[in-house]
């Protein structure tokens, strides 16, 4: 018991700052492992790392709507993933066998979109919650494979994959550019404008912005979409109304579903995992 003890200790144990190795730090990186930021930018870039991931909630707004959850439904996966993402970042930044010792920020992935709103569309919360727990357990098991697969992923195969994932979100994304929320294809010219303007925004900023600025790309793309909406009178939902209706503080309801799963996912499932892994080359 006392060696299972002992191992259990060496295996979680935080390595001290004389044990890590030395690299030679890359030109667009500031600080190091060992380096301890200064409080006045460390307050800063905390809040600017944890703005930024909270906007890529929206895939998980995309693929909920997508598959037409009720509010209250959505309102609790986008709590859970916002958790699920802060408790993950925690874990990876620790110098310890766990985590890395680096700040690398998990956020809400657009390759989950496809098998979260297909497993909701076929059997609502069970079935993702199965999905997400297989899609989540093939990615741990393949972490040990990304070494030897660098030769046989090169850039061309990852952005033929990567190229395809933002083809099959393009049916939800077009209807939504459009205004058509139904079934039928109806091209509302107000929202194409917005959405148009939206996309520019973001793409603008990525290009031609500051290294800085160039992070907050998505929130501002939205942020003036927002605004346009606001102004073309076609918004659906009244922020104010929305907003008077929840609390400003709350604790998401952490509800465990009865998991159920369809094979007939595994095919997605794996190919979601395969692009989590080009998405590190």
């Amino acid at each position: 018991m006392s060696r299972l003890g002992a191992a259990l200790a060496r295996f979680v144990q935080v390595p001290r700052d004389g044990e890590l190795r030395v690299r030679r730090r890359p030109a667009g990186i500031f600080y190091g492992i060992a380096d301890r930021v200064p409080a006045q930018t460390l307050a800063p870039l905390a809040l600017q790392h944890a703005l930024l991931s909270l906007t890529f909630l929206i895939y998980v707004i995309v693929a909920a709507a997508g598959a037409g959850v009720p509010i209250p439904e959505m309102e609790g996966m986008l709590g859970v993933t916002a958790v699920g993402m802060g408790f993950a970042t925690m874990i990876q930044c620790a110098r310890s066998r766990f985590g890395s010792g680096m700040l690398i920020v998990h956020i809400a992935s657009p390759s989950g979109i496809p098998v979260v709103q297909q497993a909701l569309l076929m059997g609502g919360p069970a079935m993702m919650g199965a999905s997400t727990f297989l899609l989540g357990l093939g990615q741990v098991l393949s972490a040990r494979l990304i070494r030897p697969l660098r030769v046989l992923l090169p850039p061309e195969v990852c952005g033929v994959a990567v190229t395809m994932l933002g083809v099959s979100l393009a049916d939800t994304g077009l209807r939504r550019a459009f205004g058509s929320l139904g079934r039928t294809l109806v091209i509302h010219h107000g929202s194409l404008v917005i959405a148009l303007v939206t996309l520019g925004v973001a793409v603008a900023i990525t290009v031609f912005a500051p290294r800085s600025i160039k992070l907050f790309a998505v929130i501002a793309g939205a942020a003036v979409g927002w605004v346009l909406a606001e102004g073309f009178g076609i918004v659906i939902v009244d922020m104010r109304t929305a907003l008077s209706a929840v609390p400003w503080f709350g604790v998401p309801q952490f509800v465990l579903p009865q998991l159920r799963f369809d094979f007939s996912l595994v095919p997605m499932v794996l190919l979601a995992v395969v692009i989590n892994l080009l998405d590190i080359f």
